[in-house]
């Protein structure tokens, strides 16, 4: 069983690898509004209608297809990963296969999406944001389209968030197969 721990903080590790330095280290676009949270924080509660402005602007603007890369991106990399971390056996195909089903439309939906909300929010008012859906060409899109690097420099931020959910499907793919847990714990004490 401690092997089994030993392997899910290897998992979180590697899933907090998983964001390039180059990533970590933009720097702020020029004539961006500060950010109003502070990284780590829990962000405040955005109004529906806020939210459903900012879907509808990163509909328009792209913002979707970052949330689809960035759940595409992390679960590529994890995946080989995972093949060298965990211990050679039959089980070890099933149980990254059932982990990375588990594991990708939870990031996706759970820790992705809702930092790309909560940084969307930081940056625009409701206002803003009904302006840049309605005239994405007017000035204010021209702002949109200065500060999205700086939002998508910040949204690697859901490294803790998904080193986290990582823990609990891993946990979950192991309860739920025995045989497979079992497999692996056998195949730790040969290695």
């Amino acid at each position: 069983m401690k092997q089994a721990r030993a392997y899910l903080l290897c998992i979180c590790a590697l899933v907090g690898n998983l964001v390039s330095p180059a990533q970590q280290s933009q720097p702020a676009a020029i004539g961006r509004q500060e950010n109003k949270t502070t990284p780590g924080a829990v962000p405040p509660k955005i109004t529906p209608a806020k939210e459903a402005d900012i879907r509808r602007f990163m509909e328009l603007t792209g913002g979707e297809e970052i949330r689809v890369q960035l759940m595409k991106g992390i679960q590529s990399s994890l995946r080989p990963t995972l093949e060298q971390s965990l211990p050679p056996g039959a089980y070890r195909a099933q149980v990254i296969d059932l982990f990375l089903e588990k594991f990708g439309p939870r990031l996706a939906n759970d820790v992705i999406l809702p930092m790309i909300v909560s940084v969307y929010d930081s940056h625009f008012s409701d206002d803003e944001l009904k302006q840049l859906v309605a005239f994405y060409e007017s000035p204010l899109g021209k702002k949109a389209a200065s500060v999205l690097p700086d939002i998508d420099a910040q949204i690697p931020t859901v490294q803790a968030s998904s080193e986290k959910l990582a823990q609990k499907c891993m946990a979950q793919v192991l309860a739920e197969h025995p045989d497979l847990k079992q497999a692996m714990e056998k195949a730790e004490k040969v290695h």
